[in-house]
């Protein structure tokens, strides 16, 4: 009773320690994924569940690899390739890549605050950047697909603000080579949204067959954005210039993306409530362990296991037996024996042992007939028509028994 007692208590602290962790009220995380699955003010969930009215007749990919790894991608015609992230950090082997499949007649859309090295030379853009006293709310505008006008919308940036502008050329070193040598292609761009200072922020670059769609304010796709004003209006306005094609979202080059847990329990960790609730849970688990074991524990007795007295019990029947002399009574019993054993293992009938049974019998158990016959017969008549019979007839009928056991094979089952 005490004991159960003990159990209740800490049973009711564990269930005040979870509710209070529960109802605590929790600091929002302000922490900018992009992540299609955090619905956090600065993750991708809301506009990533919007792809679909976007491109009603586009089927919706989702990679977590580079982009080189795209194999199927480069198959497509009039397929996107989206990547919403802080910084696009990607090396030469995935530009090429995302050149590939843009010459293929396919689009790439990078919505990042700065760009790869090799990217920008080969677009002939520079991303720029330019100092704000705070956070605040400045006018965007954007021209939808099929447009030619632009309509503003106004959301809320950091204290830097980003634009691009035509890559200088003259600022090539032709002595360096290799990797390392910037080769600037300039090349036409159109303008397609612009920020409150009337610089470019989202531009399309012509590409082969295809285009790169470059994008330098990836907070608009943020959920914190998608929800203030018509602020959805302005990411659906961006990806209109998108064919409604295969659409491929690539998560590989978002923010943190090596360093997320891919752990079963990355949810119930995710949440400070959930986590604090299952330390909780694991050391009660661990502290009734340790003590509850100790006092549970008893010493195991030695257990003798059952004689064998099969061997002994025979002997006594076998004693009363002789004693007494009733050959006929251990006839009957080993007739009674054989004919449970033909019913289970042929599945005969007993009840009529005539000529046609004893054929039977011998067919299925592959025992002569004469040897069927002899056991029947001794059986039939000297032992069940006669109150008493002698040794001999007992021999002979457990000789005859003998026989059709060894015939049979019943003797080993």
């Amino acid at each position: 009773m005490k004991t159960r007692r003990t159990y209740l208590v800490l049973g009711l602290i564990l269930l005040v320690l979870f509710a209070t962790a529960w109802l605590t009220p929790q600091q929002v995380n302000w922490t900018a994924t992009y992540d299609r699955a955090d619905k956090i003010p600065y993750g991708s969930y809301i506009v990533y569940e919007r792809l679909g009215d976007i491109f009603p007749h586009g089927k919706l990919t989702t990679s977590n690899q580079p982009f080189y790894l795209l194999g199927d991608a480069f198959e497509d015609s009039g397929a996107s390739c989206i990547i919403v992230t802080s910084g696009l950090s990607a090396d030469e082997l995935d530009i090429r890549s995302m050149a590939a499949f843009a010459d293929h007649g396919n689009n790439v859309f990078i919505s990042a605050y700065s760009l790869p090295r090799f990217l920008a030379d080969t677009l002939g853009i520079v991303v720029k950047e330019s100092m704000q006293l705070m956070a605040q709310d400045s006018d965007y505008t954007v021209r939808a697909g099929g447009s030619s006008t632009s309509d503003a919308y106004r959301f809320r940036h950091e204290d830097v603000t980003y634009w691009i502008d035509d890559a200088d050329s003259s600022k090539q070193d032709p002595t360096i080579t290799g990797l390392a040598q910037r080769r600037v292609v300039m090349r036409p761009r159109i303008t397609l949204g612009t920020d409150g200072a009337g610089h470019p922020d989202f531009v399309k670059v012509p590409f082969g067959q295809g285009a790169f769609f470059i994008h330098v304010v990836p907070l608009a796709f943020t959920n914190y954005n998608m929800l203030r004003r018509n602020n959805n209006q302005y990411a659906a306005a961006c990806l209109s210039h998108l064919s409604d094609g295969a659409i491929y979202w690539e998560e590989y080059y978002r923010p943190f993306h090596h360093e997320k847990a891919s752990t079963p329990l990355r949810f119930i960790l995710s949440v400070p409530a959930y986590k604090w609730a299952f330390y909780i849970a694991l050391c009660t688990a661990v502290i009734y362990m340790v003590f509850a074991g100790r006092r549970l524990q008893r010493i195991i007795p030695t257990l003798i296991p059952p004689a064998n007295t099969s061997l002994q019990f025979t002997q006594t029947i076998g004693t009363i037996y002789y004693q007494q002399r009733d050959h006929r009574d251990i006839a009957v019993k080993k007739m009674t024996y054989l004919l449970e054993r033909i019913r289970q293992y042929y599945l005969l009938p007993t009840g009529d042992t005539s000529v046609a049974f004893r054929e039977r019998l011998a067919y299925k158990s592959d025992v002569s007939i004469e040897t069927v016959n002899a056991v029947f017969s001794i059986y039939e008549n000297d032992i069940r028509r006669t109150r008493y019979i002698n040794e001999e007839t007992l021999i002979a009928f457990n000789t005859a028994l003998e026989q059709f056991y060894n015939e049979s094979g019943l003797i080993n089952k």
